[in-house]
């Protein structure tokens, strides 16, 4: 039950709770709203804990407005109005920062497995073909070309996944790096 099942069973225990207590916008267990909600930007990002605090700001809100319709604004209920607020800057931020803590884990994790795969013993060539595999793999690429150029030599080309081995498409960014002798960047977002 660690999927929307349990998270929204986790907001109907509260909202129940709430009820049975007769709460109001002040009323303490409103923080609880920040479990599942907490709960769903960890599982699945900033997306997964908007729409997990904009769930809790809604179940919420039948405790918070009534009472500004009888009686306006009181240092109670605009207590109640900002937990509102903070429901779903809560879930957003979190869900960000842990969509982010995981793009740096998947980086980290394919730069060590690179990395176990350069050291190992053997020629360079088969060493290069699995790390091509392990880059191909990582970014769910058809192809992965991998091609040193040595001074005065023809090039090696290392591919994997391409139709013909040691070989790759002309008009690819190997290939103009080739033709042009300019190195070519990708941008900085380079693994999801």
């Amino acid at each position: 039950m660690s999927g929307w099942r349990g998270i929204l069973l986790g907001f109907g225990v509260i909202t129940a709770a709430l009820v049975w207590t007769g709460g109001g916008p002040a009323a303490g267990l409103r923080h609880l709203y920040l479990l599942p909600t907490l709960w769903a930007a960890l599982r699945f990002g900033g997306l997964g804990g908007g729409a997990a605090g904009l769930l809790a700001a809604l179940l919420f809100a039948p405790f918070v407005l009534p009472p500004i319709e009888r009686g306006g604004l009181a240092a109670e209920t605009v207590e109640g109005l900002v937990s509102l607020g903070y429901f779903l800057f809560a879930g957003i931020v979190t869900g960000a920062l842990a969509h982010r803590a995981r793009t740096r884990a998947n980086r980290v994790r394919l730069l060590l497995s690179l990395q176990r795969t350069l050291s190992g013993e053997g020629a360079v060539e088969e060493l290069l073909t699995e790390a091509a595999e392990t880059l191909r793999g990582a970014f769910e690429a058809r192809a992965v070309a991998i091609v040193l150029v040595r001074e005065g030599a023809e090039p090696l080309v290392v591919t994997r996944g391409a139709h013909e081995a040691g070989r790759f498409d002309g008009t690819s960014a190997a290939g103009g790096v080739l033709r042009t002798g300019e190195p070519l960047c990708a941008p900085r977002c380079w693994f999801r």
